[in-house]
C-alpha cells in the first residue's frame, strides 16, 4: 500500500496495472540487538508499467525538503492524486449522453463512478476546504472539496463521512474523508466523482492536472549525490520471474538496505 501511494500521482491503480508489469523496493528494516522489529520507510522503488519506467527516491535534505523525488529532483507529490480510492474498477465513465439506471432517460454523468466494496475508505485528492458536507439530490451523502480559486472536486453516494468532517475544515491530500456507500440515486455501492476546473465538469480520468513544485536547483546536486548508490542497488536487482531475493540490514547499517523484487 505505501509502494501504491507512492506512485499514487503518476500511476492510476484502478486503470493503468497490465499484465507483466516489475516492481523493485529498497526499503529499511529496522532491527534491535539482533532482533527485527519492524519495516521502515521506503528509501527508494522502480515501477515498470505498460513499457514506461517511474522511479522514486526518499530525499531529506537542509532544507527541510522531505519527500520522494525522482531521479531529475522532481517531486513525486503532485497537487492532485489521480483517484480518490485505491484498487476499484471504473464502473461508468463520463458520459453527457447516458441513460440513467434509475431514472430510465438520458441524463448527463457528470464524473467517473468507481466501485467498491461498501466501507471502502475515500481520500481527498489534494489539498483544500470543505464547501459541503451532506446530503444532495440523488447524490446522496456528499462532500464538495474547494482547492484554491479554479478546482473542486465532489464525493458522493458516500456511507458516511469520517469524524470530524464539517463545513470550512481544511483537509490534506490523502486524508480520509469518508466511505464507499450506495446512499442517493445508486443501484450499489460506489463513489461518484466529479472533478470540476472554473466551475465547468471535465472528465476526472481525462484532466490536464497542474504539477508539484520540484526540489529547488540548489538542492538538486546534493539530491544526485546521495541518490547515486540507491540508483546502482535498483540497477542491480533482477526482474527476472525466475528470482527472488531479500537482503535484510539494520536501518543505520551502511551495507546497503533491505531489497525486495
Amino acid at each position: 500500500m505505501q509502494f501504491a501511494d507512492l506512485f499514487g500521482w503518476d500511476v492510476d491503480f484502478v486503470r493503468d496495472i497490465k499484465r507483466g508489469d516489475q516492481f523493485k523496493i529498497v526499503f529499511e528494516e529496522i532491527f534491535k540487538n539482533g532482533e527485527k522489529m519492524g519495516t521502515g520507510k521506503i528509501l527508494a522503488a522502480e515501477f515498470f508499467n505498460d513499457g514506461k519506467r517511474h522511479r522514486a527516491f526518499y530525499f531529506s535534505g537542509a532544507n527541510g525538503a522531505d519527500g520522494y523525488y525522482n531521479q531529475f529532483g522532481e517531486a513525486m507529490k503532485k497537487a492532485f492524486l489521480l483517484a480518490p480510492l485505491n484498487f476499484t474498477k471504473v464502473s461508468s465513465r463520463f458520459n453527457l449522453g447516458r441513460m440513467h439506471p434509475i431514472l430510465n432517460r438520458i441524463r448527463a454523468h457528470k464524473g467517473v463512478d468507481y466501485a467498491a466494496p461498501m466501507g471502502t475508505p475515500v481520500r481527498a485528492v489534494a489539498n483544500g476546504r470543505i464547501d459541503f458536507a451532506g446530503v444532495q439530490n440523488g447524490y446522496g451523502n456528499v462532500l464538495v472539496l474547494k482547492h484554491g480559486d479554479r478546482y473542486s472536486t465532489l464525493y458522493g453516494h458516500m456511507m458516511k463521512f469520517a469524524a470530524g468532517i464539517s463545513r470550512g475544515d481544511a483537509v490534506k491530500q490523502g486524508q480520509l474523508i469518508g466511505y464507499v456507500g450506495k446512499t442517493g440515486l445508486a443501484t450499489g455501492p460506489h463513489l461518484h466523482y466529479e472533478f470540476r476546473v472554473d466551475g465547468v465538469h471535465v472528465d476526472p480520468l481525462t484532466a490536464k492536472l497542474p504539477q508539484a513544485i520540484p526540489l529547488e536547483k540548489k538542492y538538486l546536486a546534493e539530491f544526485l549525490k546521495r541518490v547515486a548508490p540507491t540508483v546502482s542497488q535498483l540497477d542491480g536487482i533482477s526482474t527476472d520471474s525466475s528470482t527472488h531475493r531479500e537482503t535484510a540490514v539494520s536501518k543505520n547499517d551502511s551495507s546497503p538496505a533491505s531489497i525486495a523484487n
